[in-house]
């Protein structure tokens, strides 16, 4: 009888896991998926092409950020970039773009910085070839502009 007992309760223990498991499984069906998370293999995609010295790849939990030196990108005191400079950026964006998910172009401006003009051209120009060149939609690509402290100021491509 108590075997008997003990067959019982664990037939009714796996048939409540059975059940768990259908409806933690209906629940990540109706859950919104960001199925473009950056895998690993997209990040080691990107890291062995941008072995540039104008860009920096910084990994947090939820997103990466490319710290891009647009000062060896772009004309001096201009929004478009050098010759070499285009190369870059065309090997740059093109990564990006193959990833998916939201990219985030953050410009960051010192405190009394006077070329702050300068900065979001630049910044709207890495958009708006994102969006031509690199199949991105608009809805994905956003500018945000940043306050920050000097020596600190640049662009930054933040992917989520």
């Amino acid at each position: 009888p108590k075997t008997e007992k003990y067959d019982c309760l664990k037939r009714e223990e796996q048939g409540l896991m059975d059940e768990l498991n259908r409806l933690k499984l209906k629940i990540d069906s109706l859950t919104p998926k960001k199925n473009d998370k950056i895998t690993k293999y997209s990040l080691e995609m990107i890291k062995s092409e941008l072995k540039l010295d104008s860009i920096r790849i910084w990994e947090s939990d939820m997103s990466v950020r490319l710290e891009v030196d647009e000062g060896r990108i772009f004309d001096k005191g201009k929004g478009v970039p050098t010759e070499r400079g285009e190369k870059t950026l065309y090997k740059l964006l093109s990564n990006v773009s193959r990833i998916g998910g939201d990219i985030n172009i953050e410009v960051l401006l010192g405190k009394n910085q006077k070329d702050y003009e300068i900065k979001i051209k630049r910044a709207i120009e890495i958009m708006n070839r994102l969006i031509k060149n690199h199949n991105k939609d608009k809805e994905n690509v956003k500018i945000s502009i940043y306050r920050t402290q000097k020596g600190l100021e640049g662009i930054n491509i933040e992917l989520e």
